[in-house]
């Protein structure tokens, strides 16, 4: 996924990649934010596929960190910002987190954890940039573990590789014959398939 989307930011550095209410990213800045992350989260002396929580409010800030993490050689777990604590808890042990992409803001409602914290909002302003490819991915590496809703009892973790999604998102692409004039909402959250098509 990080190369697909390096091959798009080369080809495409002034397009728009992400519109909000008040703020436009180009792929070349999407791309240069979200190698920020990636050196950031290399920091914590990360692993290949090490899970990391991503507690960000629906922003251009969530999407940055989605390919910061994908982009560091690790896999996201979103966390969602409205979830009741018990529910984060969960999820938190479920997953065993060793470092969660927040704000400082956000980091208030996450429950008691032993994770480190990036703060997304408090990225020194001269993190090294450039592609952060790991060299270690490969098309069965983990790239996101995404819970169930726990109507039949406590929610669990359902593990995603790079492929299945590469191929997911292929055929969905193909299906509906998007183009690069096509703009897609982001209306879903993270924490579900439909949130994550509409971002990658």
């Amino acid at each position: 996924l990080p190369i697909l989307f390096e091959v798009q930011a080369d080809k495409n550095p002034a397009n728009p990649a992400v519109v909000s209410e008040n703020r436009r990213l180009t792929y070349r800045q999407l791309n240069r934010q979200a190698d920020q992350i990636a050196y950031q989260l290399q920091q914590f002396a990360i692993q290949p596929g090490q899970l990391i929580g991503l507690h960000l409010a629906p922003s251009p800030e969530a999407i940055i960190g989605l390919w910061g993490i994908l982009k560091a050689g690790c896999a996201f777990v979103p966390l969602d910002t409205g979830y009741p604590p018990d529910r984060l808890q969960h999820m938190l042990n479920d997953t065993r987190i060793s470092v969660i992409l927040t704000t400082r803001a956000g980091a208030g409602s996450l429950p008691p954890h032993p994770a480190e914290l990036l703060y997304a909002d408090e990225l020194p302003a001269d993190a090294p940039v450039g592609n952060h490819k790991q060299e270690r991915i490969t098309p069965d590496s983990l790239a996101c573990c995404l819970h169930t809703s726990g109507s039949t009892g406590q929610p669990k973790g359902v593990l995603l590789e790079h492929q299945a999604l590469v191929r997911h998102f292929f055929s969905l692409q193909h299906h509906y014959r998007l183009t690069p004039a096509d703009r897609i909402l982001q209306f879903a959250s993270l924490t579900h398939i439909a949130g994550i098509e509409q971002v990658l």
